[in-house]
């Protein structure tokens, strides 16, 4: 379920499970209402993402709660409108709806030395479903140090979770040119 994170679990029925995976053996079987709480150093900068697939359509959200010293600081997921959604202090819904079975990698790249996060949705083949950049952190912590895979009071059925990442942002890649070929 990633590498570099300390997981724990808060409650509700969870089990590592074979099928369906996107990467590797195994994935994390969430079903009905659980958290799963999953700690590393803490990091100013960064990206977080995870799979994501819910079987049913059912009410309730399929998410990534991130944390900063004990503080909530943003939600990105699945939410239970049937639409992917984030919060930043208030839930919003964006415009595009989410599948049932349907794998999607949902991340944020943030800087909570900043406060800022921007929330992007990949589909299964990667390419681009939702972005929302440059958008607020709900607290002022300069850090996240914990995220919680939720799935909340009203979420009925399973869902999974797969190839989590908490990854420490370590600078701008370099970049280079090399010229055409000269003779002497």
């Amino acid at each position: 379920m990633g590498t570099g994170v300390a997981w724990s679990l808060g409650g509700g029925a969870v089990a590592a499970v074979s099928s369906p995976v996107r990467q590797g053996v195994r994935g994390l079987q969430q079903t009905n209402h659980t958290l799963t709480f999953g700690s590393s150093t803490p990091m100013g900068q960064g990206t977080v993402g995870a799979w994501l697939r819910r079987q049913s359509a059912s009410g309730g959200d399929d998410d990534i709660y991130l944390y900063g010293n004990g503080g909530l600081l943003a939600t990105i997921g699945l939410g239970g409108s049937g639409r992917l959604h984030y919060w930043d202090g208030t839930f919003h819904d964006t415009a595009v709806n989410w599948t049932a079975n349907a794998w999607y990698f949902v991340s944020a790249r943030f800087d909570a030395t900043q406060h800022r996060f921007t929330f992007s949705v990949f589909d299964a083949t990667l390419a681009p479903v939702v972005s929302v950049p440059n958008m607020p952190l709900a607290g002022s912590t300069p850090v996240i140090d914990t995220a919680m895979l939720y799935t909340s009071s009203a979420f009925a059925g399973p869902a999974y979770a797969d190839d989590f990442h908490l990854t420490r942002w370590t600078g701008a890649e370099t970049t280079f040119t090399i010229g055409s070929e000269q003779t002497p």
